[in-house]
């Protein structure tokens, strides 16, 4: 019982602190607008952030503790993509030091094979033995030095590759994009999704998990691995077509798509999701001629207390009984199961 009270006790602080945040944004962001508006300035997006960033400065620590985290959460593709093409310039750098010291490589075997063959013609018209060693003892000191450049230059060699494992390792660790389907790969989906989730907590917002996959249904009718590839390509454009610049969506593998939406209510996230798989039946693309998608979908609504990678399972999940069941929407909510069968309002 007294956890019961200890919990109740909880939410309603959440919510007073839910209330308060937004308060406060809303009339600092109200304060915004209205400079903006005396200095004649366009309401853009950057000129919004760059005044409201001055007019929180003698807020509370923890209110620009929390906007610190949402600046370092959008900074963060940023700082990637730079180490990335950092990390890219390098590798290029370390291939064109490879390339030279091949070619330097090459000359020393080249100059190697001219000499054995000049030398072993010399040898031949020796005739006095004490010239003959001598003459061995100097072409034996001019191989010794050709073996030590070479060796030298196999030393280089390999300390060249090693950087480019380091460069290939950096690229890889950096990367953002899963460039097959031009959505975020679900390294940095994850790592950025522990951020987000880490702030709405902070701020009590809700947010929630989706998982799109083409329907069961639809991929047999395909039977070709060519047109699936195709299909999911497709997909992906309609899911990046559809979805808004602050929603991160990544391929999560076996053929679904994850997305996070957030600052937005349950019914607000179903009607989108919705929304998607109208549009993926609406928009026709050509493939053996024109053909439209057909996608299901499962949907978690996170919880604050939860743990992210519990969250994103748990929609996968749904997702996977949303295929097999061949139903358009799977809801994982608290442990409880409901489904959606096309578009009935009633049981949602």
């Amino acid at each position: 019982m007294e956890d019961n009270i200890v919990n109740f006790s909880d939410g309603i602080r959440n919510q007073e602190k839910k209330k308060d945040f937004a308060a406060k944004t809303t009339k600092i962001a109200q304060n915004v607008i209205s400079r903006l508006e005396q200095e004649d300035i366009p309401i853009f997006a950057d000129s919004f952030e760059s005044v409201f960033e001055q007019l929180i400065a003698d807020e509370s620590e923890e209110f620009k503790n929390i906007f610190g985290q949402k600046v370092d959460i959008n900074l963060e593709a940023k700082d990637r993509l730079l180490s990335f093409e950092s990390s890219v310039k390098d590798g290029i750098k370390n291939v064109k030091n490879i390339l030279d010291i091949t070619k330097s490589i090459y000359q020393s075997v080249v100059t190697t094979q001219n000499a054995i063959h000049q030398k072993s013609q010399e040898l031949t018209k020796i005739d006095n033995p004490v010239a003959f060693k001598s003459a061995v003892q100097l072409y034996s000191q001019d191989f010794t030095n050709l073996q030590i450049t070479l060796e030298t230059q196999i030393v280089q060699m390999r300390q060249a590759i090693k950087k480019i494992v380091v460069n290939i390792d950096n690229v890889s660790k950096n990367s953002i994009y899963d460039t097959h389907y031009n959505v975020y790969n679900r390294r940095y989906f994850l790592s950025h999704c522990e951020k987000e989730k880490r702030l709405l907590d902070q701020i009590n917002c809700p947010y929630a998990f989706v998982g799109f996959s083409l329907t069961k249904g639809y991929l047999e009718s395909l039977r070709d691995k060519k047109l699936i590839k195709l299909s999911l390509k497709a997909m992906a454009t309609v899911l990046c077509k559809e979805s808004q610049s602050d929603e991160a969506l990544c391929y999560f593998g076996n053929g679904k798509f994850m997305m996070l939406y957030k600052y937005i209510d349950n019914k607000k996230v179903l009607e989108r999701v919705r929304k998607i798989i109208a549009s993926a039946k609406e928009n026709s693309f050509v493939l053996n001629g024109k053909m439209t998608l057909d996608f299901c979908a499962g949907v978690r609504f996170a919880l604050p207390s939860a743990n992210l990678s519990e969250e994103i399972e748990r929609c996968a999940v749904a997702c996977d009984k949303a295929f097999h069941g061949m139903i358009d929407i799977e809801i994982n909510h608290d442990g409880l199961q409901e489904k959606i069968q096309e578009f009935q309002e009633e049981k949602v």
